[in-house]
Order: structure tokens, then C-alpha cells, then sequence
């Protein structure tokens, strides 16, 4: 399989999740659809950094951020979806207060419904399917620093081989980072997930199709980055509730996974 293959592969995989939530969630009436929306648009963000070298950087820019401005469009609707979840879990667990919440309720429900009614309208007429197809287009488009008929595995190796060695790097300091430094490491971490995420679903990550036959070496390595986030990540589950590295979650119809 070569890079052009790969990356179409996954592009089409992060589209259909996209796609598949849309009308949900201008429905309003499931928050999970709009809640899976905003994961499909971070996986496709996520997907044009894991394959940068396959994409000519002004191209891969210019998707990047207006995929960004559409993702910040969904955050006021998912806040106040999150916000009453929370305070209905709030009463749940304290039904002899669960009055006092009555008029908080009543008035983050009014908020949703208008915020969702915004929403709806701004997904109605996005520029969302526009945008989608400028993304598909990125495949084999010329002017990348990798060329689309490499070995996808050669580029697999490389990037997980780095994002590993960043994440690796910051989190010897975990304990002296700052708020900042702390937010970079958790970006590091979710990088190195997804795109290891995005390589497995390859299938090609635990076997040496599309390596010319080579050093023993090649092979090792290769083999070695089918787990590599997982053994980069596991030092990190005691600090998860700092750097929020959890996957994202997906259910069956909302996407296909690997957030």
C-alpha cells in the first residue's frame, strides 16, 4: 500500500464519520451526535497533521484551519449539552436537593434550545460539503514533501518514531510542567494516538506488506511501531485526568473508529 492509498483510506473513513452525524445534530434532539460530529472534525484535523509530509503544506493550512473555524462553530451547543448532563447527574446523585436545580434547569434548557436553533441554521448552510471535498482533494495533489507512490509503512515509521520521541522528551518533566507546558503535552499525546490509531486501521502496522524486502532492522522497527503509543501512553493513565488523554468516544453508528 503506498502513502496515496493510506491517506485516501483514512480520509474517506474521517468523512463518512463527519457525514454520519450531521443530521443528527441538526436535529438537536441526541447531544451524542453533535458530540460525535465534533470528534469526526477532530480526527479529520487530526489526520491532515498525521500525513503532513503527504500533503503540500499550503493546502494542508488552509484545510486545517477552516476545518478549525467550522469545529469552534459546535462548541457553545456541546457546552450547554455538557452542562445540563452535568447537573442532571448533580440531581441524581442528590435527589433531596434535586429542587433546588429546578429553575437552573429550566433556564440552561431555554439557553440549549437557542443555541441548538443557531446551530442548526449554521449547518444548514455551512460551507461544511465544500470543505469536505477540498480535503478529499488533498490526496496525490502535488507539491508534498513525500511522494504519494511511497511505501505508506516508511512514513508510518517516521512519524510515529518522532511523535514517540516527543512525547517521550516532555514527559520526563511531567511533574516541573506548567499549565502551558502541561497543554502541550497533552496535544503531544493525543498526536501520537491518533496517528498510530489512523496507521493500525491500515492493517498493515503488524505485518511488513508494502516494505521492499530489507534489513532485519527495517522489520523490527516497523514491528515496534505497531505499539509504540501504547507503551508511550501507559506511563501517562495515573495523569490522565490532568492531560485528558482518554479516546474519544465513539459508538456504533456515530463512526467508524479509531479521537
Amino acid at each position: 500500500m503506498t502513502v496515496a492509498d493510506a491517506f485516501a483510506a483514512t480520509l474517506d473513513d474521517c468523512i463518512r464519520h463527519i457525514h454520519s452525524n450531521v443530521e443528527g445534530s441538526v436535529r438537536g434532539k441526541d447531544p451524542e451526535r453533535l458530540h460525535q460530529l465534533r470528534v469526526g472534525v477532530r480526527r479529520l484535523r487530526a489526520a491532515l497533521s498525521a500525513y503532513r509530509d503527504a500533503i503540500a503544506t499550503e493546502d494542508r493550512r488552509a484545510v486545517g484551519r477552516a476545518l478549525r473555524r467550522f469545529e469552534h462553530k459546535l462548541g457553545p451547543a456541546r457546552d450547554w449539552d455538557l452542562l445540563i448532563s452535568q447537573v442532571d447527574q448533580a440531581i441524581q446523585e442528590n435527589r433531596r436537593r434535586g429542587g433546588e436545580f429546578g429553575d437552573l434547569i429550566d433556564l440552561a434548557e431555554n439557553r440549549r434550545a437557542r443555541v441548538h436553533a443557531r446551530l442548526a441554521k449554521t449547518l444548514s448552510n455551512s460551507p461544511l460539503p465544500t470543505l469536505l471535498r477540498r480535503a478529499a482533494r488533498l490526496v496525490g495533489a502535488g507539491g508534498a514533501r513525500v511522494a504519494p507512490d511511497t511505501p505508506f509503512q516508511e512514513l508510518a515509521i517516521r512519524v510515529l518514531d518522532a511523535r514517540e520521541r516527543q512525547t517521550r522528551k516532555m514527559l520526563r518533566h511531567i511533574r516541573s510542567l506548567k499549565p502551558k507546558e502541561l497543554h502541550r503535552l497533552r496535544i503531544c499525546v493525543k498526536k501520537l494516538r491518533y496517528a498510530s490509531e489512523f496507521f493500525q486501521a491500515t492493517g498493515l502496522m503488524a505485518s511488513n506488506r508494502g516494505l521492499p524486502s530489507g534489513p532485519k532492522a527495517n522489520r523490527g522497527r516497523t514491528q515496534r511501531c505497531s505499539s509504540c503509543h501504547r507503551s508511550a501512553l501507559e506511563p501517562l493513565k495515573s495523569y490522565s485526568p490532568v492531560l485528558e488523554i482518554g479516546h474519544d468516544s465513539t459508538k456504533e453508528g456515530g463512526a467508524a473508529v479509531p479521537s
